[in-house]
C-alpha cells in the first residue's frame, strides 16, 4: 500500500484517492507508465481528473461510502488544480440518490457550486414522473435558461407554455415555447 501512496504522490494523489477506493493500482500503475513515456501529460491534474471520470462512469449507482470517499477526494484537490471540479463531477452524477445529492450539495459552501446544485435537484425533479407541480413552478420561477430547456421537453399546460414565450430565460426558449402555441 504504501508503494502505491508513493507511486500516487508522483502524479498528485492525495492518500485518501486510494484509501477510499476511487483509484485502483492498476489504474495508477497505467497512467504512472503513460506519464513517464514519451507521450507523457507533463500536467498531472489530467491523470486525476480522468482517474475520477472512470470511476464514475464504471459506477452507475454510488454507495453512502463511495459517496464519502468521493467527498474526502473532492476536498482535497479543493486548494490544488483540480479545485471544484470534483465535486462539480460528483454533483452532475446521475446515480446519486437525492439524499446523497443533497449531502454533496451541502460539502462545498460555494456560491457557484450552491447554483449548479440547485439546478441538478431541480432538473433531476423535473426527470421524475410525475412530475410534481412545485417543480414545475420552482422550475418556471428560476429563470434559469438550462432549467427553462428542460421544461419544454415535457407536456405542458397551455398557460405555462404561453409564460414561456413571453419570459423564457433565452431566446430559444421563448421560440420553442412560441412555435409549441402554434402546433395544434
Amino acid at each position: 500500500m504504501a508503494s502505491d501512496h508513493e507511486a500516487a504522490s508522483e502524479l498528485g494523489y492525495d492518500p485518501c484517492w486510494i484509501d477510499g477506493g476511487v483509484l485502483a493500482s492498476a489504474r495508477l500503475a497505467e497512467q504512472l507508465a503513460h506519464c513517464r513515456g514519451p507521450e507523457g501529460d507533463p500536467n498531472v491534474e489530467h491523470y486525476r481528473a480522468a482517474a475520477l471520470a472512470d470511476y464514475l462512469a464504471r459506477n452507475a449507482t454510488l454507495s453512502d461510502g463511495q459517496v464519502a470517499a468521493l467527498l474526502q477526494v473532492a476536498r482535497a484537490e479543493l486548494a490544488r488544480e483540480l479545485q471544484g471540479h470534483v465535486f462539480h463531477a460528483l454533483v452532475k452524477h446521475r446515480g446519486l440518490t437525492s439524499r446523497q445529492l443533497g449531502r454533496v450539495k451541502d460539502a462545498w459552501d460555494d456560491p457557484a457550486f450552491r447554483r449548479v446544485a440547485l439546478r441538478e435537484e431541480l432538473l433531476r425533479s423535473l426527470r421524475s414522473r410525475p412530475v410534481p407541480a412545485s417543480a414545475l413552478d420552482r422550475a418556471q420561477a428560476e429563470g434559469d435558461s438550462v432549467v427553462h430547456a428542460a421544461l419544454l421537453t415535457l407536456r405542458l399546460r397551455e398557460q405555462r407554455l404561453a409564460w414561456l414565450a413571453r419570459h423564457g430565460a433565452s431566446r430559444s426558449v421563448r421560440a420553442q415555447a412560441k412555435a409549441r402555441l402554434k402546433v395544434p
